[in-house]
C-alpha cells in the first residue's frame, strides 16, 4: 500500500513540477532558455530530494523515474514561442539543465558516470515525444535529432561502446542511419 501511495505522489509530481516551474516564470521576462533551466533543475530537483526523502536510493531514482522527467517537461513549451527559440533556445538548454542537474546528484551521491542505458532511455522519448508535441510549430524530428547530436552534454560515460549502442537504438526508432561519428558529444567522447 505504501509503495502505491508513493507511485501515486511521484506521478503526481511529474505533472505537477514542470507546470509549477513555468508558472513561475510568467511575468518576469524570461526567454526560453531561461524558462527551460529553470524547469529541467527545478524538476530533476524536486523529484530527487522528495524520493529520496523516501528513502528511495539514487541510482533507483534516476533509472526509474528520471527518464519520464525529461519528455514530460515539454508539455511547458509556450505557445508565443517560435520554432526558432524552441530550436536553439529552449531543447538545448532543456537538455544540458537536465543532464547538468543529473550529474550534479550523480556526484553527490558519489556516481563518476551514466550508463549508455540511461542515455538511450532519456533521449529517445525525448525526441519521439519532440515529434508529437512540437507539430504546431512544424519542427520536424530532423531537425530534433540535428539538435540532440550537436548540444554538448555535461556527463562521463561508464563504459565504451557508447556511439553504436545509441546509433543503433537512432536506427532502429527513427530509421534514420548516421555515421558513428555524429553520436561523438551525447556519448561525451
Amino acid at each position: 500500500m505504501k509503495r502505491k501511495k508513493m507511485l501515486g505522489l511521484v506521478c503526481g509530481l511529474l505533472l505537477a513540477v514542470p507546470g509549477a516551474a513555468m508558472s513561475q516564470s510568467f511575468g518576469t521576462g524570461m526567454d526560453a532558455g531561461e524558462v527551460a533551466d529553470k524547469i529541467a533543475r527545478s524538476s530533476v530537483r524536486t523529484i530527487y530530494t522528495n524520493l529520496r526523502k523516501e528513502g528511495i536510493p539514487w541510482k533507483t531514482i534516476r533509472d526509474q523515474y528520471m527518464p519520464g522527467i525529461l519528455t514530460k517537461s515539454l508539455r511547458t513549451v509556450q505557445r508565443g514561442y517560435t520554432s526558432e527559440a524552441i530550436l536553439n533556445d529552449f531543447l538545448p538548454t532543456l537538455l544540458r539543465s537536465y543532464y547538468s542537474e543529473i550529474d550534479q546528484i550523480n556526484r553527490e551521491n558519489h556516481f563518476t558516470c551514466v550508463e549508455q542505458t540511461f542515455i538511450v532511455k532519456t533521449i529517445v522519448p525525448f525526441i519521439k515525444e519532440c515529434e508529437m508535441q512540437l507539430g504546431p510549430w512544424r519542427i520536424s524530428v530532423t531537425q530534433v535529432v540535428d539538435m540532440v547530436l550537436n548540444v554538448s552534454y555535461p556527463y562521463q560515460v561508464c563504459s565504451t561502446g557508447c556511439r553504436n549502442k545509441v546509433r543503433s537504438e537512432f536506427s532502429s526508432t527513427f530509421s534514420y542511419n548516421f555515421p558513428a561519428s555524429r553520436f561523438g558529444k551525447i556519448c561525451a567522447e
